[in-house]
């Protein structure tokens, strides 16, 4: 095994709490191909009363997913509670912080 010093250990404790800390959680309700797909959850969330935004993202196959997203929050906490009430309203949620 790798021994490292104290100082190395504390810098990259204190890299990986700034990380968490710099993190920004969102609830995604869907992810489609087929951007009009994306478009039309968004405006069922939307007559719901959800805000929510279209994020687009490649995947490894090259694929261009539409992903819906309610939330922009920077505590998985809060991203939680809207989670719990998305789904009494029957969408189906994932908590992500990959929001790039």
């Amino acid at each position: 095994p790798k021994i490292i010093s104290n100082n190395e250990y504390l810098r990259k404790e204190y890299q990986k709490e700034e990380r968490s800390q710099n993190m920004i959680y969102g609830t995604q309700i869907g992810a489609f191909i087929d951007k009009e797909k994306a478009m039309l959850l968004q405006k069922k969330l939307k007559s719901s009363g959800y805000s929510s935004y279209i994020l687009k993202k490649a995947m490894e196959d090259d694929v261009l997913w539409h992903r819906v997203i309610v939330g922009n929050y920077k505590d998985r906490e809060q991203a939680r509670r809207v989670a719990m009430d998305l789904e009494r309203d029957g969408y189906e949620v994932y908590i992500t912080s990959d929001l790039k």
